[in-house]
């Protein structure tokens, strides 16, 4: 019948057959080398009727990788498994041609490429945090898009009034 023996080392809990009770062994998670105790078998009843008591293994302590007085390194350690997520390039033509449909005389038609580029690209654009920052450029590209074709209608709604109220 199998039994449970501790590692004094790192304190592992082990499952050992039978045939191994008192003979040297390794445990896998630490390389350190014990012998293996039955515990339950040490407490069983002696013949005159009295259990035996439990002495307890001493146990070594941790070592540490660091020592105390380690003052060369004060940074912090990053922590494992954190990382940093890749970011994604915010494609510049969808801006460029916002901030020229706002400048340019001929907006209506450079806002809606503004617009129209800006669209594709945030379709093109990844879910999640990755993509966070490109997409709102994508939308401030999209709005300046919207903006120049609005201002050029505009424009050309009060230039086409002052035309005819003119005479």
């Amino acid at each position: 019948m199998p039994f449970d023996v501790l590692c004094p080392e790192c304190e592992k809990k082990l499952r050992l057959r039978d045939e191994l009770a008192g003979k040297k062994i390794k445990c896998p998670k630490c390389g350190e080398a014990f012998v293996a105790e039955n515990l339950v078998a040490q407490a069983a009843p002696d013949d005159d009727g009295y259990e035996t008591e439990e002495v307890p293994v001493e146990r070594k302590k941790r070592r540490s990788s660091r020592e105390p007085d380690d003052d060369d390194d004060d940074r912090p350690r990053k922590k494992k498994g954190a990382r940093k997520p890749e970011s994604v390039t915010t494609p510049i033509a969808p801006l460029v041609w916002g901030i020229v449909a706002i400048l340019c005389p001929i907006g209506m038609l450079i806002g809606f490429i503004a617009m129209y580029r800006a669209w594709a690209a945030l379709a093109e654009l990844p879910e999640g945090r990755r993509g966070d920052i490109a997409r709102r450029n994508m939308w401030i590209a999209f709005t300046l898009g919207a903006v120049g074709a609005v201002e050029s209608l505009i424009a050309g709604i009060i230039g086409t009034y002052l035309r005819f109220a003119s005479g």
